[in-house]
């Protein structure tokens, strides 16, 4: 209105335009006070809670420099080519097998246990059902990095009411057919900094956790596969690794109380910790299966 009146210096249409401009300066500011406001009080109520899974994850977004992330040598190598390559060939040698024989010979055993065993009558009906399915894409989590062929979740959840219906048609064709798509075993791996501070710290191959990006149709499926036999899927109580809701801060704890009590019975205890590399990495699954 302002431009329309030929810019005016006074009159209402000066008047108007000049309070307007005064609100919007003022609203700004109070937006950005109150989302100082309400980032403290999430890092209040996190340690009030002892949740420093959020905390943390509050303090990084806000206040971590993104610059600490960024690695431009590895290894005393900067060139991109010859860095990517010796990517591949390390995590090529982290997810290979020590010992070709022993591995050879645990999956003939497993499937030796395999032709003898019977277990409950599974119903892909039960498992990849419409319902579930639609359940489980409304629970995949947003803003994720795009996955091979640059789907994400997002294209899941906007996408046709009809897509569910189809996607359990498929899995239940794969289930009957016993035969799992290539393109779903497919996948990129990203490299993860260890260290925070990339910027003091010559950073070596070793320095990086790799991480597995695979295709979101993919990801359905397991999850899929998850939500029906998580109850068959049990554990020791004594594991706190990859358990949702245990930490370190829990396995601490019950190490503390243990040699507590050993102390206070007169007893001498004695802590050993090893550390094996690439465990997780390197882990049979058929030695896994056939214990």
């Amino acid at each position: 209105m302002w431009k329309a009146a030929g810019k005016p210096r006074s009159g209402p249409i000066f008047t108007r335009r000049q309070s307007s401009r005064l609100l919007y300066r003022k609203r700004l500011r109070d937006e950005q006070k109150a989302e100082t406001y309400k980032y403290s009080n999430y890092l209040h109520e996190a340690l009030l809670k002892k949740d420093m899974v959020n905390f943390w994850k509050c303090w990084r977004a806000k206040l971590d420099t993104p610059s600490y992330n960024k690695c431009t040598e590895v290894s005393g190598c900067v060139d991109s080519t010859i860095t990517v390559n010796k990517f591949a060939e390390h995590f090529s040698s982290s997810y290979r097998c020590n010992n070709t024989n022993q591995a050879d010979s645990l999956r003939d055993e497993y499937e030796r246990l395999r032709d003898g065993y019977c277990g409950q009558p599974i119903f892909d009906e039960d498992i990849f059902d419409t319902e579930t399915i639609c359940r489980i894409i409304t629970n995949m989590k947003r803003g994720k990095a795009p996955k091979t062929y640059g789907l994400s979740a997002e294209h899941l959840s906007y996408s046709h009411p009809a897509l569910p219906v189809v996607i359990s048609k498929l899995f239940k064709l794969i289930f009957a057919c016993g035969y799992v798509p290539g393109r779903f075993k497919q996948s990129y791996i990203v490299p993860i900094p260890k260290i925070r501070d990339c910027r003091t710290t010559a950073m070596t191959y070793d320095d990086f956790q790799g991480i597995a990006i695979t295709p979101v149709i993919s990801k359905l499926f397991e999850h899929c596969l998850l939500d029906y036999f998580q109850a068959f899927l049990n554990s020791s109580d004594n594991q706190f690794g990859f358990k949702k809701g245990l930490r370190c801060t829990h396995a601490v704890q019950t190490v503390r109380n243990i040699v507590n009590q050993y102390i206070k019975a007169g007893y001498t205890a004695n802590l050993c910790a090893i550390d094996l590399s690439k465990a997780f990495d390197k882990v049979n699954h058929n030695a896994l299966f056939i214990n």
